[in-house]
């Protein structure tokens, strides 16, 4: 349909002549394609048709706002049935979320004049939901957008505690236009609350230091408020950069709160150990990562701190001890890749690296388990990129992962830390277009980062282009996953098809008898090499586990009162049982006010990536999830863990609330407890060999915004019901499973 309407306007009227031809057909995708395609002409043949509902959920002035189609929208907002307002805005929100410049989406070119188009018409009002266009503008970074918003008098950038101003400082892009654009505005007050914009913006860790120059050389802007408070988040954030020009400042004072900031800075966790000679003090400190130790020696070198007390207190806090440190060179790593390491500010093992990589450098089939957060992908990544840098050829590498977003992840680090060899490698997973990954695969990537069901399907329709017959690497990251019995029949299908000789890779957060068990089936006579950090189902030591005890009737308005109320500026992550869930707590908080975004397999891969993006850039505070979010994801400030139901599985809990309490860091974990969930509670902390504790949540308080709760909760289910969610999916998995297997009934798992 689309293609024919896109062609000669003569032909176009003669199809839609016949009777035959129904251009309502299919949700009217021949409008909504056509909007897409830019064809203007076509469109305005098609709103002559009485058969064409151009307003169904309003798709084309949507579609056509996101692929920067102006002419297509002036056309659409002269048909009296069109409303831009729908879905909040959305037609203008999309007007610049096409040139999104997220981590894995291609920057397109903007179109400023579809969002003047937009402005222009009497019924868009950009200042709904907390002016929430200039907010998605700014992080963005689309300039002429934002101009014409802030040109708006509806547009308030002050708006929700001046987060539009936090945005452009936390936005990669160099150019400081936007933030001068913000700075400018009279009613933009980064003042407000004891100067919370600047304490908040150095916690988030900016990413432009010349952006933090320009906000301080604001008069009103104060880092030393709050006892210095934006300078002691800096070093918790690890931001050395941010350190070096707020000790600038003599306003700061960075022995404050009993030089809290060099105390943050030496406290951890994890096992490493180092030492740092001041010229007054010799003391064995614990350092989890390496951007601590260049914090620790700036602090030591300021005369404005009692480096002796604090590093006194650091130390009898870890119970620092004489342990030898290795580096990654002692290791056996390369000068090139202990480089590309130095370049992201690590220069220590954790200890993870220090058990696997030499046994990984000597050939050995591998084990690996340890804590979330604590480095293993570079544990595998660091022996790999060596070996390949004496022997490249692809495929060298298959390393699997149960997720999506895991397998992204992983290619990201891959992707740092070969720089330097001009690393290839494709990421093979579902959502994305299947032609492509083929090419790619034909190309012999170097490492080839995948989830095992779409990997088949290549393996299955592409057979001459998929060749892994000469892998050296096989990785299954979070083992204990790819090893359940929905991946079963992938995972031996891959298996069967790769060489017997070669290396075995496995790492896991939660080690299993099932995988200490393992027959590698190599050639190789030597036993795989197991390392365990932590037992099998360790949570972190500064992580606060908590429950709080509810009837199940009122669980959404406990939910929305903590978040409204008891996490208001908290960052956190809501854990639910199903996508369908996921997906109604998003539209709920929605309707209550409170940003949000989800992360579900319901969603298009490039949804989730661009939720991903939007949690991790702190666009939005909060991301609901469903278990694919709760594996491998690196996340670094996540303060709060809130599952809204409480896995079955012990080692499904351990892996979501490893979301929080990362690299160091304190965190929370709050989970809802109804009646029916006391013994899977129980369950939890025997296998943990940690009792939680309740957590007090004002019962009166809850149940006075019932009411209001239960009216977005209504709202939530109609949308759901409106758009019927997860009935596209349901078909498309019911067909699949038809024609790839008619006699097995057995599901298919939805990566």
């Amino acid at each position: 349909m689309c293609t024919l309407l896109s062609g000669i306007q003569v032909k176009e009227c003669l199809i839609l002549q016949e009777s035959c031809f129904e251009t309502s057909k299919y949700n009217n995708a021949a409008i909504i394609d056509t909007a897409i395609s830019g064809d203007w002409r076509a469109v305005e043949i098609l709103l002559c048709d009485p058969r064409v509902d151009p307003v169904n959920e309003n798709l084309p002035i949507r579609s056509a706002s996101r692929w920067s189609n102006a002419e297509v929208v002036q056309r659409l907002l002269k048909d009296s049935r069109v409303d831009p307002t729908d879905m909040d805005n959305e037609a203008l929100s999309n007007s610049y979320e096409r040139s999104f410049r997220g981590l894995y989406l291609e920057p397109k070119d903007v179109n400023p004049a579809v969002a003047q188009i937009l402005l222009s018409d009497p019924r868009v009002d950009p200042s709904v939901k907390n002016n929430l266009c200039l907010l998605n503008a700014v992080s963005y970074n689309h300039i002429e957008t934002v101009r014409l918003l802030l040109n708006d008098n509806r547009v308030n950038p002050a708006d929700n505690s001046n987060v539009a101003l936090i945005s452009a400082l936390q936005h990669p892009d160099d150019s400081l236009e936007i933030l001068e654009m913000l700075l400018a505005c009279e009613n933009v007050k980064p003042e407000v609350e004891k100067n919370i914009f600047i304490r908040t913006a150095c916690s988030l860790k900016i990413h432009v230091p010349s952006k933090l120059e320009k906000l301080l050389a604001n008069s009103l802007v104060n880092p030393g408020a709050c006892e210095s408070e934006a300078f002691i988040n800096a070093a918790k954030s690890n931001g050395v950069e941010i350190i070096k020009i707020l000790l600038q400042d003599s306003r700061v004072n960075p022995g404050a709160k009993n030089s809290e900031a060099l105390v943050s800075a030496v406290y951890n966790i994890d096992s490493e150990l180092t030492t740092i000679w001041p010229s007054n003090l010799p003391v064995t400190l614990r350092l989890c990562y390496s951007t601590r130790l260049e914090i620790v020696e700036l602090l030591i070198k300021s005369n404005r701190i009692d480096a002796k007390s604090a590093l006194e207190i650091a130390n009898e806090e870890m119970g620092g001890d004489d342990t030898t440190v290795l580096t990654f060179g002692q290791l056996g790593v390369s000068k090139w890749l202990t480089t590309a390491l130095a370049q992201i500010s690590v220069t220590l093992p954790t200890e993870i690296q220090r058990a696997c990589i030499p046994q990984i450098l000597q050939g050995r089939d591998c084990i690996g388990a340890s804590q979330t957060g604590s480095g293993k992908t570079a544990a595998f990544a660091l022996p790999i990129l060596q070996q390949l840098a004496e022997d490249p050829y692809g495929p060298f590498a298959l390393v699997l992962a149960p997720t999506r977003e895991l397998a992204f992840q992983i290619a990201e680090q891959f992707r740092i830390l070969g720089t330097a060899i001009s690393l290839r490698l494709s990421v093979i997973v579902g959502g994305m277009d299947m032609m492509k990954q083929a090419i790619e695969l034909a190309r012999r990537p170097h490492i080839i980062i995948a989830t095992p069901g779409r990997l088949v399907d290549l393996i299955r329709s592409s057979a001459d282009t998929v060749n892994l017959k000469r892998i050296k690497f096989l990785v299954l990251d979070e083992c204990d996953r790819l090893l359940h019995e929905s991946f079963s029949d992938d995972l031996a299908e891959i298996l069967n098809i790769i060489p017997a000789k070669r290396q075995t890779l496995l790492f896991t957060a939660t080690m299993t008898e099932e995988i200490e068990e393992l027959n590698f089936g190599s050639t190789k006579n030597l036993k795989p090499f197991v390392y365990q950090c932590a037992k099998r189902f360790d949570t972190v030591e500064k992580l606060d586990q908590r429950y709080v005890f509810i009837p199940s009737a009122v669980r959404d308005a406990y939910m929305a009162y903590m978040v409204r109320t008891m996490f208001e500026n908290k960052t956190m992550i809501i854990f639910a049982g199903k996508c369908r869930t996921a997906e109604r707590l998003r539209i709920l908080l929605r309707e209550l006010g409170v940003r949000s975004t989800a992360l579900h397999a319901q969603m298009s891969q490039t949804e989730r990536l661009g939720s991903l993006v939007k949690f991790k850039s702190g666009v939005v505070p909060i991301l609901i999830a469903t278990d694919v979010g709760s594996r491998g994801l690196d996340i670094p400030l996540v303060q709060v863990v809130f599952n809204y139901e409480l896995p079955a599985d012990a080692a499904d809990y351990v892996h979501r609330v490893g979301r929080t309490a990362r690299a160091g860091r304190g965190g929370l974990s709050v989970s809802l407890i109804t009646e029916r969930d006391i013994d899977i509670l129980h369950n939890i902390e025997e296998k943990t060999l940690k009792k939680m504790e309740a957590y007090p949540v004002p019962e009166n308080k809850v149940l006075e915004a019932l009411n209001e709760v239960g009216l977005a909760k209504r709202v939530a289910n109609m949308h759901l019901v409106d758009t019927k969610f997860g009935e596209k999916k349901r078909a498309n998995m019911a067909k699949f499973d038809v024609q790839k297997n008619p006699t097995n009934s057995k599901k298919r798992r939805v990566e």
